[in-house]
């Protein structure tokens, strides 16, 4: 499954470029130009988004796309992952489905 968030991409006081996401406020890289800094978001955009799966946290829709932004696109791969919390006397209760990226 892709994903797509809108980054702003900010030259900081030193050249570099410094990407947020309004969608997602925790999600903050950089890169030494602007084709680093789309690398690096991707890569920050999965951590982020993993994160969030992993802890149960909600994955926003992605804003529509404003002028200045970059559109950063990411893959997250669906998987069947157990549910801990399903678990009762160690026996299996149920499992739960999120998407993870791997």
């Amino acid at each position: 499954m892709t994903f797509e968030y809108p980054a702003r991409f900010q030259p900081d006081c030193t050249g570099e470029f410094v990407v947020s996401f309004r969608d997602l406020p925790e999600c903050l890289t950089s890169g030494a130009d602007e084709q680093e800094a789309f690398l690096e978001a991707q890569d920050a955009l999965k951590v982020v988004i993993d994160w969030r799966l992993d802890n149960g946290e909600k994955i926003p829709s992605p804003s529509p796309q404003l002028p200045g932004e970059h559109a950063i696109p990411v893959f997250i791969e669906k998987r069947v992952v157990t549910n801990p919390m399903a678990c009762s006397r160690g026996k299996m209760s149920g499992q739960a489905t999120h998407l993870t990226n791997t």
